[in-house]
């Protein structure tokens, strides 16, 4: 096998790294004889299939000719490469000096892939990441960390039903992973963020209006503080004077 994209990380890699531990999907078959190994996303956000589209053609160096379809409400693209469907297809310690590089979009893949934005409020938004493999979540809080932002994960009930393209499923044993306060929230909005429309929105219209609330209320607390430091300079002032005067007076 040629290890092109090992000897040559970079942020693109990441990214499709991240959607590989999400929603990617890797199908080797024969077809006339021929062996096939295709690379192909399914998701509901057609901005997020091109999005892997442009990716994985920019890796191959190919143009971008691949054509997304529309299947039951879910958009579809799949693309052949044999080179990149043996390296998605290794473990993650294999993956991890990639990853451990571009930390960043390793994870906005990830969360692309698994993740969601709640606006809970006008200035506050719960972020989350299910899955049912624990120990990847706590590697992807674990990276989280590398980047400042502080994480919970948390048990999800193995009794719930999940809904995969229109069918119900009983769910395994899933976990799932969450930023939920408003400080934490809006370093992952500034250092990680979402490609996918539909998720990302959330976030800026949340904490767009934080920020313009934060630099409103820092400009109202630098007029209050210089209002009370120019009535305590009059006061201390008032009082020299006074004790001047009587001074005078004896």
């Amino acid at each position: 096998m040629r290890n092109y994209w090992v000897l040559k990380p970079n942020s693109k890699l990441a990214y499709l790294l991240g959607i590989k531990y999400g929603d990617l999907g890797l199908v080797s078959y024969k077809r006339k004889g021929i062996a096939e190994y295709r690379i192909g996303l399914t998701a509901k956000d057609e901005d997020f299939v091109s999005k892997f589209r442009d990716t994985v053609c920019s890796l191959l160096k190919k143009k971008t000719t691949n054509r997304i379809h529309l299947d039951k409400g879910y958009y579809c693209c799949y693309i052949c490469s044999k080179d990149l469907f043996h390296y998605l297809s290794l473990g993650l310690e294999a993956h991890k000096p990639v990853i451990e590089k571009f930390p960043a979009d390793f994870l906005r893949g990830f969360f692309d892939s698994e993740g969601n934005a709640d606006q809970r409020s006008k200035i506050c938004c719960l972020i989350s990441a299910s899955n049912i493999n624990l120990e990847l979540l706590k590697y992807v809080q674990h990276l989280l960390k590398k980047l400042g932002i502080a994480s919970q994960i948390y048990p999800l009930s193995s009794k719930q039903f999940v809904t995969i393209f229109g069918r119900i499923c009983r769910a395994h044993q899933a976990w799932q992973l969450k930023v939920t306060s408003i400080k934490e929230a809006r370093k992952f909005w500034k250092k990680v963020g979402f490609s996918i429309r539909r998720k990302q929105e959330p976030l800026d219209s949340s904490y767009a209006k934080y920020e313009k609330n934060l630099k409103a209320f820092n400009e109202e607390r630098t007029l209050t503080f210089k209002l009370h430091a120019s009535i305590r300079n009059r006061n201390s002032l008032g009082q020299f004077m006074g004790g001047k005067h009587a001074f005078c007076k004896c």
